[in-house]
């Protein structure tokens, strides 16, 4: 016997071809133009499955989805979304009012004959699903649960991804259990909220207490704060396995925060450890152990005397040097770096200035550019690569304060401090020299001062272009 389907749209040339193909499939083809017209259609005919797109006149497919979902005979018939690309919030309404998929606008017809067989068949197989699925690229996660919490389900919403596969148990409004590959709980939930894709699809049935127990708004709110939080402090979250000290305590903390100080008071501790011996989640955890980092109450166990070791014993000006300028920088800012360049801009000798410059920058170092009236020097090389590849790594402090002044109004493009000491040995020369940027032989990491840009006429594109495989960039005005 046909199964039959009910396909729901006011676009007549996409009816006829949605028809003619539908027909080639096997299936007994209903037309309606509008949902009016498809409720009547619906409730005479009964179809199997029903397609239907959403903005229509006289009644849009969401209210002809809530009518349907009314009617107790068609708890188990499929119904199908086509929705408008680009229009995130029109698929969660869809959902929301017991929609169980959708297919994006434009689409493939065979993309849509091959989604609806396998969710009719789904349904089929499974009456204890009630075929909610879709992607996480399409709709929010957060979203599908609100949805979830409003309906007061009973049963699975199962996540995949390419990498890992879990779920959430949620029984009337609360959610119980989160399992993510091997993460548990909250840590399972974070991993979740933050993935950006991924394939989803509920299982309707019973469940189990687990490790949560909390209502499912409650949750969301949470578990929001904490991937915010993660974000913010994601250059400050140590990995797992690392161990940490604590280098002084902070005056005043909340109880979770005591609790990592006093577990790391008795001795460095990673942050495994530390989640198992508080009984937080790691991701708590990790984020309690970034906030002290951040504020230079804890650090890396050992950091200090494994920075002293990398240094040369055969090079002990060097670290001399190091040790001056990161101790300067971190008790009185970054003007001591700017100050030594220009005390070292006094001492150089030459009848010009990229002369005087050439004796930091070296010989054969430069390479040119002239536009909108400036002269774009570019170095092929930095000349601070013999003094700090024997040196111990910058200071958190150093670094935090050379991010700072990247984001001033009127600074940017350092790498780290000797990269100022260079702009304070430009700035002496008085010769209005602009600094653009600097970009590191390593990595390949570039920052440019945006300011400088509007300066010299140039867009970050061109600033790029030119760094590109270079070290560094700043510009004179010509004439």
């Amino acid at each position: 016997m046909q199964d039959t389907i009910l396909i729901v749209d006011d676009n007549e040339t996409l009816l006829q071809a949605l028809e003619f193909n539908l027909t080639q499939a096997g299936y007994r083809v209903l037309k309606a133009v509008d949902g009016r017209e498809a409720l009547e259609i619906a409730l005479r005919e009964h179809p199997d499955i029903i397609v239907s797109d959403v903005a229509m006149p006289e009644m849009d497919g969401v209210e002809l989805c809530r009518k349907i979902r009314e009617n107790a005979s068609f708890k188990d018939v499929p119904f199908i979304f086509l929705t408008a690309h680009g229009e995130p919030e029109e698929r969660v309404r869809g959902l929301r009012s017991g929609a169980d998929d959708y297919i994006v606008k434009p689409f493939d017809i065979e993309e849509l004959i091959a989604r609806v067989e396998v969710i009719h068949r789904r349904m089929k197989k499974d009456t204890s699903s009630n075929g909610l699925s879709g992607d996480l690229s399409h709709v929010l996660l957060p979203d599908i649960l609100q949805m979830l919490e409003q309906s007061r389900k009973k049963g699975r919403l199962v996540i995949q991804t390419d990498d890992d596969k879990g779920y959430i148990s949620i029984d009337n409004g609360m959610l119980l259990e989160a399992v993510f590959g091997e993460h548990r709980g909250e840590d399972a939930l974070v991993r979740m909220f933050m993935l950006k894709n991924g394939r989803f699809y509920y299982q309707m049935g019973e469940v189990e207490e687990g490790s949560i127990m909390k209502s499912i708004g409650f949750t969301m709110i949470e578990v929001a704060k904490l991937c915010d939080e993660i974000e913010m402090l994601k250059e400050f979250i140590p990995d797992d396995e690392v161990k940490l000290e604590i280098i002084k305590t902070p005056p005043s903390t909340d109880d979770e925060t005591s609790t990592i100080i006093r577990l790391l008071q008795d001795s460095p501790k990673s942050i495994n450890e530390l989640a198992e011996m508080s009984g937080l989640s790691v991701t708590r955890t990790s984020i309690i152990a970034a906030r002290l980092r951040k504020d230079s109450f804890v650090e890396i166990a050992n950091e200090k005397d494994r920075r002293c070791m990398m240094v040369s014993k055969k090079d002990p000006i060097k670290f001399a040097l190091w040790g001056m300028l990161v101790g300067n920088i971190e008790s009185m800012g970054i003007l001591p770096a700017l100050q030594g360049g220009e005390a070292i801009a006094q001492a150089l000798e030459g009848n010009d200035v990229l002369e005087k410059l050439s004796e930091i920058d070296g010989e054969n170092n430069y390479e040119f550019q002239s536009k909108n009236g400036f002269r774009f020097v570019i170095l092929k090389a930095c000349p601070f690569t013999p003094i700090y590849k024997d040196i111990p790594p910058w200071s958190e402090k150093a670094m935090r304060l050379v991010e700072a002044y990247n984001k001033r109004s009127d600074g940017g493009g350092a790498l780290h401090p000797l990269c100022l000491v260079h702009k304070g040995i430009r700035s002496a020369m008085k010769a209005g020299i602009v600094s653009i940027g600097c970009r590191s032989g390593s990595t390949g990491k570039m920052e440019i001062a945006e300011h400088a840009l509007d300066k010299v006429g140039i867009s970050k594109d061109e600033a790029i272009a030119m760094l590109e495989g270079k070290a560094c960039l700043f510009a004179i005005k010509e004439g």
